[in-house]
């Protein structure tokens, strides 16, 4: 395992790791832009062939607007997980925890709306009023209740032992350096295999498998796993977790 930091490290290191501005949420937004928005988010028109909405691939899930298929696509097509070229589809629950949009972490949210409808679905290109409803209401979209978390991702003092284990873990491994509070992301691109991609939001992770942007690992242990080596191996420390380490992290994700 990384070598494991004293407190004071710790803390040094949760202070040297700026957080990353969170986006506008709908408290921003009018009711009325919201609804526009939501209508947009199910209508069909926005597609060429009028068989795609927005909500096509982000259906409504345990009682939740706007999560995913957990499908992974390219353009329209399913693919088998794991594709070259796929993209697995991320949830817009919690979008205003974003500050980078889509797997190549444009700069905003607008301009992940237009090529979608455009280059994705094939459909006309969309009005700012559009562009500005659609963001409003994805912006509206909530997280399930995270009642082991506060709203920046720490355990509550009476979050089960695994879950804090998992946390303090979370900075030990070095998960934190890219996946920063609040919005559990960070503005990095990366390079996968020879594919740029953006760190993701981890918010909601457990409920958005298979992981990685082309939908490779079945299972969240097994995504932790190899980012845990990853990640070793970055910093000139290789090792892999043990298995109660693994668990105690994964317990920690699960409560985002």
């Amino acid at each position: 395992m990384p070598k494991t930091p004293s407190r004071h490290s710790l803390l040094l290191s949760t202070l040297l790791v700026a957080p990353i501005p969170l986006a506008a949420n709908s408290s921003d937004h009018d009711t009325d832009t919201v609804e526009l928005g939501r209508a947009l988010f199910n209508d069909v028109s926005l597609s060429a062939e009028g068989l795609h909405s927005c909500a096509t691939c982000h259906p409504t899930t345990m009682g939740l607007e706007g999560h995913t298929t957990n499908n992974t696509y390219i353009g329209l097509d399913i693919v088998e997980d794991g594709a070259e070229g796929g993209r697995s589809t991320p949830t817009l629950w919690g979008a205003y925890h974003r500050t980078q949009w889509g797997w190549a972490g444009l700069p905003t949210i607008e301009q992940n709306i237009r090529g979608i409808i455009v280059n994705r679905m094939r459909g006309p290109e969309p009005s700012v009023e559009q562009l500005a409803a659609l963001t409003a209401y994805i912006m509206s979209l909530p997280l399930p209740e995270t009642p082991f978390v506060d709203a920046e991702g720490t355990p509550v003092a009476d979050a089960p032992g695994d879950v804090q284990r998992g946390f303090e873990l979370f900075y030990e491994a070095g998960c934190n350096s890219c996946h920063m509070q609040p919005g559990m992301e960070s503005t990095a691109v990366y390079d996968v295999a020879g594919v740029e991609v953006k760190v993701p939001s981890l918010w909601a992770v457990q409920h958005t498998g298979p992981w990685f942007h082309n939908g490779r690992y079945d299972a969240l242990e097994d995504a932790v796993r190899t980012m845990w080596v990853y990640q070793a191996d970055r910093i000139g420390e290789p090792s892999t977790p043990t298995d109660e380490q693994l668990a105690d992290l994964v317990a920690y994700l699960e409560a985002l």
